[in-house]
């Protein structure tokens, strides 16, 4: 946790898809429940780019195997043993002590969603 306090601002925030908000805690715990539901899970950076001050912008792929239950989408769903991936574009902006104070995402969940039930 301690690693987590050191990158993450006390005030981050969280704006997902759907108007979903999180802070810090919150976007952790959902992290928590990724590694516990995901054998192999992964997320790779895959494009990157920066203002060349505050703000990076970046191409992300998530995959895994649905090995257990997973309740980060607000609901219970049951494994189904197979390989998943989505990719997410993200934004993120860092507070002038270099710390991330902000992450937008955007990503199709139900594509997500989909995968998980299928």
């Amino acid at each position: 946790k301690a690693a987590l306090e050191a990158f993450f601002h006390p005030d981050f925030q969280f704006h997902g898809p759907g108007g979903a908000e999180l802070d810090r805690e919150q976007l952790w715990d959902y992290f928590a429940a990724c590694r516990a539901a995901f054998d192999e899970f992964t997320v790779t950076r895959q494009t990157i780019m920066s203002d060349g001050d505050h703000h990076l912008a970046t191409r992300t792929r998530f995959a895994g195997v649905f090995a257990r239950p997973f309740s980060g989408t607000g609901e219970l769903i049951q494994p189904n043993g197979k390989p998943f991936e989505y990719r997410i574009i993200n934004i993120f902006r860092y507070a002038p002590d270099g710390r991330l104070i902000e992450e937008w995402v955007q990503y199709d969940a139900n594509d997500f969603v989909k995968q998980l039930r299928s």
